[in-house]
């Protein structure tokens, strides 16, 4: 049986396959937002931190404007680097790199398409959190109840539904300001209400 997290990453890959570049760009920022804002109260990432956010808030910029269509952020993700590559910032904060590193290159340089790869980092943030707060091992049992943990099942709605208004919607500055304000208040690991589209 295959594990319920890679049939959602499936299933995004799935249904994103037809996105312009913007929809993907779209999507994959708002997961990236969301992960970003999951670390907002750590004193401990503070410059990297607010150094993601000035980037995302450039490509938010760029999404919102509707007639420049040339970005010009820059992002380099070896400042991020040290001796010990991302691992020092631990696997929470470092798929966060890995997002935004995964979009800009997107953005940027046109390599691998985000979508997956941006949603899958954001899961594998959640994955090791609730492992850890179940006090499981890994193992294929114990993988199909952190996928029915509420904190995983929340995110899985949470990515349908900025795939379903970068699918469904035209994507106009408006749509962009909506999926911004949804993921700049919700936090991966947060309990607060959907809001509506």
């Amino acid at each position: 049986m295959a594990r319920v997290m890679l049939e959602h990453l499936n299933e995004i890959e799935s249904k994103s396959s037809g996105l312009t570049k913007m929809q993907h760009v779209c999507y994959a920022c708002s997961v990236c937002q969301r992960q970003l804002s999951t670390f907002k109260a750590e004193a401990k990432y503070a410059t990297e931190r607010e150094s993601l956010g000035r980037y995302l808030d450039q490509v938010w910029a760029w999404l919102e404007d509707e007639t420049d269509k040339v970005f010009r952020g820059n992002f380099s993700i070896d400042l991020f680097l040290d001796s010990y590559g991302l691992m020092s910032y631990g696997q929470g904060f470092g798929d966060v790199i890995y997002s935004v590193a995964t979009l800009h290159n997107f953005l940027v340089k046109n390599l691998d398409i985000p979508t997956k790869l941006v949603s899958s980092h954001a899961l594998d943030s959640l994955d090791s959190l609730v492992y850890e707060l179940m006090d499981l091992t890994v193992s294929n049992v114990n993988d199909d109840l952190v996928d029915q943990h509420p904190l995983i099942q929340r995110e899985f709605i949470r990515q349908k539904r900025d795939l379903s208004v970068v699918c469904d919607k035209e994507l106009s500055g408006e749509s962009v300001q909506l999926l911004k304000a949804a993921a700049k208040h919700e936090q991966l690991v947060d309990v607060c209400p959907l809001p509506d589209f």
